[in-house]
């Protein structure tokens, strides 16, 4: 029978974006906790779209990630980041942002003078603060709530971000999240019924439906709407700024390539005054003026 306790943990779970919070019963651990699988292995996969990439190319990458299939639009806008620093700053400021913020658990309206429900609200904010972020190097030094945030907050910036919950249990015997390990976005595509799906290396998408081929508590989704209700596939403010980012690049690309003509006497071709070039010797002068000019 659940008491005011797990009814607590429930909410906070609700809270955390954790559809359902596990209680721990006569029986040992929750059902779909008691074999959970082995942490899945974290492989390293980057591409860089970016790199000698055309606007019909960027768009293709944006019709792709509309259509389901996000991944090389995860690495783009991490190309961009690397490349914009502008960009990137007003990124990390508003991750940072949330991150600094204090926080507390506190009581519901009505309840704030109840002891019980103090108690249940510190208890709370202790299984909240004592949960760490793993590390994507296997180490035991991840980090602590803090950066759990930041790794949630990456569903800000883009259409999602997506940690694993990895479960421990506490010295009074219950079952809480005990560390969240993040995964990059560009692991997840989305099926026909925008359920996210784990797309690895070899992986079928439509055999690993986050919500259906594994248990109801090992993952943790954020996908902010930003004011925004639209599909899953265009959230993220990096989205808005895509194009922006990028005139600025190809305009300066542009800029220092035209100023470097013009700042080159231009080119004059000069026959001898009793020169007689024939149509082949002006054709291949034309060919090489269009090559010094190109």
């Amino acid at each position: 029978m659940p008491n005011a306790f797990t009814r607590s943990l429930a909410a906070a779970g609700r809270a955390l974006g954790i559809r359902r919070t596990p209680q721990l019963g006569p029986g040992g651990p929750p059902s779909g906790l008691a074999e959970q699988p082995t942490r899945l292995t974290r492989l390293t996969r980057q591409t860089h779209p970016l790199v000698g990439a055309t606007f019909n190319d960027i768009a293709q990458i944006m019709l792709s990630a509309f259509a389901g299939d996000p991944r090389r639009l995860m690495d783009l806008f991490d190309d961009i980041r690397d490349r914009d620093a502008r960009v990137d700053a007003v990124a990390r400021t508003r991750v940072m942002a949330l991150q600094g913020r204090e926080w507390s658990c506190k009581p519901p309206e009505g309840f704030e003078e109840d002891a019980e429900a103090q108690r249940i609200a510190e208890r709370c904010e202790t299984i909240i603060r004592g949960i760490q972020a793993g590390d994507t190097v296997h180490t035991q030094n991840g980090g602590g709530w803090s950066k759990c945030v930041g790794q949630m907050s990456d569903g800000i910036l883009r259409p999602f971000s997506v940690q694993e919950i990895e479960w421990g249990v506490s010295r009074e015997g219950w079952h809480v999240p005990a560390r969240l390990w993040w995964y990059h976005p560009n692991r997840f595509r989305f099926d026909d019924g925008l359920r996210l799906a784990l797309n690895d290396f070899g992986v079928s998408y439509k055999d690993h439906v986050l919500s259906e081929h594994y248990p109801r508590d090992k993952w943790l989704v954020h996908s902010a709407t930003g004011g925004r209700a639209t599909y899953p596939t265009r959230r993220g403010v990096l989205l808005s700024i895509l194009f922006p980012s990028l005139t600025k690049r190809f305009g300066l690309r542009w800029w220092v390539k035209g100023t470097e003509r013009w700042g080159v006497p231009a080119p004059i071709i000069k026959w001898a005054e009793n020169a007689r070039p024939t149509p082949e010797q002006i054709e291949k002068a034309e060919d090489t003026m269009r090559q010094i000019m190109a």
